[in-house]
């Protein structure tokens, strides 16, 4: 299979960058810390005597598991959402890479934020040119039913994250690792879950195939907002270039990046429905998520016309055809 570059390779950032997004991250962190206490708080402790649904995807398949008590359910959420966190800062130190691109903490910030400042424009873009894009029955749940429709929305990651991004990819990372015939099969378990570490011990970088699978899973994971009826296709337009960042994410990583990039969508930005106190938090939290994507998207673009220019074939100092005068 003809390789091509990783999109990541080459980019460098400074102090700057890395404050920012630090920062970022850190204001994510903290986000997930009250969500836990609020929920855990005495004014809905009480609701934890309800049983949940747990369901998983396998692309655009919903499958249900045996119902489960919430008192056992979201406790394992959170501690796995702890441990992804944790897998963030232990990696980003132990494993020094190439650009901010390389450390997961900042990746995480600068592409979770650049994901959803591009999900803010598209919104009101779609929203002034009359394009539905839904959402009102979630609204509504969330207004009616907020602990339970919060606790919905921090379980969505798991089962979406499961269906669209770890078992088609994680797959696609399994059969291509087949080429290195690793001495260990514990190597094909690791890339399941872990593709870009494995695939760093072996050289393989992205290629034809990557992008096709990130195209094919992007898009049915927007098209699946749709089609299950709680959203418009203009939410398709606004999905897309998420669904692109957390496959990216997730190969690049692993599963402790795209699940906690999907987490800052749905429990990040709705926490204030279970917590009032922190709707003036949310608000300020969600201008420095704008600011962070600004400054993400111009890096980026500044980053690809470097690499541009890096790659542009060079031109031969002498010509064997002279030009007319």
């Amino acid at each position: 299979m003809p390789e091509t570059a990783d999109p990541s390779e080459g980019i460098s950032g400074g102090l700057f960058y890395t404050v920012v997004f630090s920062i970022g991250w850190a204001i994510a962190f903290l986000f997930l810390l009250i969500s836990i206490f609020s929920i855990y708080s005495p004014q809905w402790v009480l609701h934890f005597s309800q049983t949940s649904y747990p369901y998983f995807f396998i692309l655009l398949l919903e499958v249900p598991i045996h119902a489960l008590s919430d008192v056992y359910l979201y406790p394992i959420v959170f501690v796995l959402y702890l441990l992804f966190f944790g897998a963030m800062i232990y990696v980003s130190i132990k494993w020094k890479g190439n650009g901010f691109l390389s450390s997961p903490i900042e990746f995480y910030a600068a592409m979770a934020a650049f994901g959803l400042t591009i999900t803010l424009f598209l919104t009101l873009l779609l929203e002034a040119v009359g394009i539905p894009i839904g959402g009102a029955s979630i609204q509504t749940s969330l207004e009616q039913h907020p602990f339970e429709s919060y606790l919905a929305l921090i379980y969505a990651p798991f089962a979406e994250e499961t269906g669209f991004r770890i078992i088609p990819l994680g797959i696609m990372a399994v059969v291509l690792l087949r080429k290195y015939h690793p001495a260990s099969w514990f190597d094909y378990v690791k890339v399941f879950f872990l593709p870009g570490h494995v695939r760093r011990k072996y050289g393989e970088k992205f290629g034809k195939v990557d992008y096709i699978m990130i195209a094919a899973t992007s898009i049915l994971f927007a098209y699946a907002h749709e089609a299950y009826g709680l959203w418009s296709w203009g939410k398709i337009i606004t999905v897309l270039p998420v669904a692109v960042i957390l496959a990216v994410g997730f190969l690049k990583f692993g599963v402790y990046m795209d699940i906690p990039i999907h987490w800052l969508f749905n429990g990040f930005t709705s926490l204030y429905i279970v917590n009032s106190a922190m709707e003036v938090p949310t608000s300020l939290a969600l201008v420095y998520e704008i600011f962070m994507g600004i400054v993400a998207g111009i890096f980026l673009l500044v980053s690809y016309n470097r690499w541009k220019a890096r790659n542009r074939p060079a031109v031969p100092e002498h010509s064997d055809v002279q030009s007319d005068v």
